[in-house]
């Protein structure tokens, strides 16, 4: 069974998303409208148990935002290596393969093999994993409209709700 984790919360089972009796308060052109919307019933009380947000016409977007050279992957390896090379330290002296008096001169050493390694392993990696992008992005998913959706016997009132707050903002 497949799970999805949002906004940090515990992973619930896809059966959990779906809402079936509810009905649709409004409609928005952005998640942010239809989160302040939510917001709003919210605050005045309405169980935010029963509401939704669904996103219709639902799109990926992919924003490239770099390219993948042999340069950034080692950089990369440079980071991971000096990680490698702390835990490497730390292990050495849990062990007792390296006194405390002379884990200065240890550690130097042991972080150029780290580094080393860690560059190495980069490289080689993006060599022979075949590349498959030339590449970096980032990804977001985005919809034409979202609609808040309520328990059918709600929608009135949620939506009475909504036209008040507009209109005290307007006023």
């Amino acid at each position: 069974m497949a799970f999805r984790r949002t906004n940090g919360a515990k992973m619930m089972p896809p059966e959990f998303f779906e809402n079936p009796g509810a009905g649709v308060v409004s409609t928005y052109d952005s998640e942010g409208a239809a989160q302040h919307a939510v917001d709003i019933l919210v605050a005045d009380g309405f169980a935010a148990n029963g509401l939704s947000i669904i996103g219709r016409g639902v799109r990926s977007v992919e924003k490239v935002i770099g390219r993948v050279t042999y340069a950034k992957v080692a950089l990369g390896g440079v980071f991971s290596g000096v990680y490698l090379g702390i835990g490497f330290t730390l292990v050495a002296l849990l062990l007792g393969i390296v006194k405390i008096e002379n884990v200065g001169g240890a550690f130097g050493g042991i972080m150029i093999i780290g580094i080393g390694a860690g560059v190495l392993l980069a490289i080689l990696t993006q060599t022979f994993a075949g590349a498959r992008k030339r590449y970096t992005s980032v990804t977001r998913i985005l919809a034409e409209r979202y609609e808040v959706l309520a328990p059918a016997a709600d929608v009135t009132r949620a939506r009475s709700i909504l036209q008040e707050h507009a209109i005290r903002e307007h006023s």
